[in-house]
């Protein structure tokens, strides 16, 4: 399918800003001796002197670790930013990752939201609930961020804050029946989210080489591999070389989820349940992938424009892979639907706009990932909640 300029009518119903990426940081430096650890973890705060560090956000960071950690001696501290990371979300060096706690914060919150109004709103299926609430992944970071103030939520949250510790502990047995549904909901969009920013890091933590070595599905079917290539032919967008290792980091990223989707497995959830937090970790992390992992400085609060980061693969392809390894992979079903098929579509509009040179043509194989609606959206019909459905009958 060809895309025309003509034709680009598709866009996000909230304010957009265009924010340019970031310029380049300088390398962290976290006090403290490193020689008696394989690799630390530095939790950074915005004030200037160190601040107590949330339990919930301590734990959370632990979990996505862990995997990386299986055998290995990890150093905990807590910093201040400044002086330690610039504009930045995380950021590795050898041996040393740092992330800004406003930034899992900022996780936790919209995971909580996701959990908390899929419960409200009666949903019995992912198709129901996003109808129901429309972009509800911009309404969890317009929460997350302050904009949409919720004090109802707020107490139900820290209640799910307070399982997500004692699960952390849990054996596995324990852990499968002490929670419910909606609690369930907010550990396993925790995990997958924060296994992709996580995830993504740690390869650069570890010398360019991801610490998980069990490759992920999106590897395996060859998907990686299709969108890199898709950067060298200007077959849809003008094309342009990604970081080798970038793409590597997103890989380990995917291993990641991989490895949480296995851990939950193991444990004997709610199968159903989990097919549900599959759909909405795809939808946040698609949110973060097109806008960013926290609000921009100088953005208005509760506008989003997109990131275009060019050392990455194009986001919306980022989206498309992030989202695949975490489709619930039913018969029948897309790999990519919903709120993360919306924004595939809304990146891939802004980055054929962007390129004059652009040849626009989205390849069957591409098109095969999403619901068969959105081909005909592009072709003219109208686009509405329908043409990014998961159930296609």
């Amino acid at each position: 399918m060809e895309l025309q300029q003509a034709a680009v009518t598709f866009t996000l119903c909230v304010a957009m800003v265009l924010v340019q990426a970031s310029p380049a940081i300088a390398q962290p430096t976290v006090p403290g001796s490193l020689a008696s650890i394989d690799f630390g973890v530095a939790l950074c705060t915005d004030s200037k002197s160190i601040q107590p560090v949330d339990s919930t956000v301590r734990a959370a960071v632990v979990r996505a670790v862990t995997p990386a950690a299986e055998g290995k001696t990890v150093g905990y501290r807590v910093v201040p930013c400044e002086g330690v990371l610039a504009d930045s979300s995380c950021f590795a060096q050898e041996k040393v990752l740092v992330c800004r706690v406003s930034v899992i914060e900022r996780n936790l919150r919209a995971a909580a939201w996701a959990a908390l109004a899929y419960e409200r709103s009666g949903s019995g299926a992912y198709d129901a609930f996003r109808t129901q609430v429309p972009r509800w992944n911009v309404e969890a970071f317009r929460y997350a961020d302050g904009v949409r103030p919720e004090p109802e939520f707020d107490k139900a949250a820290e209640q799910l804050r307070n399982v997500y510790r004692r699960y952390q502990g849990a054996d596995a047995t324990t852990a499968a029946l002490a929670v419910g549904k909606t609690e369930l909901l907010f550990i396993a969009i925790v995990d997958y989210t924060l296994a992709t920013l996580i995830g993504h890091e740690l390869s650069h933590v570890n010398g360019e080489r991801c610490p998980l070595s069990e490759r992920a599905d999106v590897e395996n079917s060859g998907l990686v591999s299709r969108l890199t290539a898709l950067h060298q032919t200007g077959e849809l967008f003008c094309p342009r070389n990604p970081s080798p290792e970038e793409v590597r980091a997103d890989v380990c990223g995917m291993r990641h989820i991989h490895r949480v989707g296995k851990s939950f497995a193991s444990r004997n959830v709610d199968v159903e349940t989990m097919l549900v937090a599959r759909r909405l970790s795809a939808d946040i992390i698609a949110f973060k992938t097109i806008f960013g992992w926290r609000p921009r400085p100088g953005a208005p609060l509760g506008s989003y424009g997109f990131l275009e980061l060019k050392q990455y693969l194009f986001e919306p392809m980022r989206v498309l892979a992030f989202g695949t390894e975490l489709g619930a992979k039913s018969a029948g079903e897309p790999a990519v639907c919903g709120e993360a098929a919306s924004l595939v579509v809304h990146g891939t509009q802004e980055l054929f706009k962007r390129c004059k040179d652009a040849k626009g043509i989205v390849a069957d194989d591409i098109l095969a990932l999403l619901p068969k609606k959105v081909e005909a959206s592009w072709n003219g019909a109208p686009w509405t909640s329908s043409s990014f459905a998961c159930d296609e009958k």
